[in-house]
């Protein structure tokens, strides 16, 4: 459906009314949407038309809509500009903060989603280790249940290495937390920022 405006001005073009189909009727005039090109366009009537938005890099660009007057018809045009310097240092900003936030998250996934040791399922949340802690503290034997469900008689040496295990493997989930917030950290674009894998490294982890 073509569409029209009345237009406030020319220089530079405001617009009074519209878009929209012609009005049925208008000053008097019935049938008004029946007229001919040159008839409506006496009454002030011209047709109107929106270009495609073009491509742009939305993380250093932004378009700029602009009302064109051309051949008699109103055109809505988009140009396309630079980001201010400092608009685009706060959106790399922003970018890197919900990064890091990210990584955070991953980071606790894999620091309490348990790691294996001599086959034995442990379990990496702050409870589990705490209770490890306090068995390998004891010194004696017991019987520990892993992950799974499963048990497994375990001397106070064994309680005191799996725990040391445990540990270890929340030092290694925030080494790769410090790891990964570096590389943010030193991103000096948003496209470099989403080229970043942070998933993957933790998979090694597990």
């Amino acid at each position: 459906m073509t569409e029209y405006v009345r237009l406030r001005s020319e220089d530079p073009v405001l617009i009074e009314e519209g878009p929209s189909a012609l009005p049925h009727a208008y000053a008097g005039i019935s049938g008004f949407h029946r007229l001919t090109a040159k008839e409506i366009k006496e009454h002030g009537w011209l047709e109107y038309s929106v270009d495609d938005l073009p491509e742009f890099d939305a993380d250093t660009q932004e378009t700029e809509s602009i009302l064109v007057l051309e051949d008699d018809k109103v055109r809505l045009t988009h140009e396309v500009k630079p980001l201010h310097p400092a608009v685009v240092a706060r959106l790399l900003e922003e970018a890197k903060q919900e990064a890091i936030a990210t990584v955070a998250s991953l980071r606790w996934e894999a620091e309490v989603s348990g790691t294996e040791w001599e086959g034995i399922a442990l379990d990496t949340s702050r409870e589990g280790r705490t209770a490890l802690f306090q068995a390998a503290q004891e010194g004696e034997e017991e019987e520990w249940k892993d992950r799974y469900g499963y048990w497994n008689v375990m001397s106070p040496e064994q309680l005191q290495d799996a725990y040391r295990a445990v540990q270890e493997h929340k030092r290694r989930c925030f080494a790769m937390e410090r790891q990964l917030t570096d590389e943010i950290q030193n991103m000096a674009s948003i496209k470099g920022l989403r080229k970043l894998d942070l998933e993957t490294p933790w998979r090694r982890l597990v």
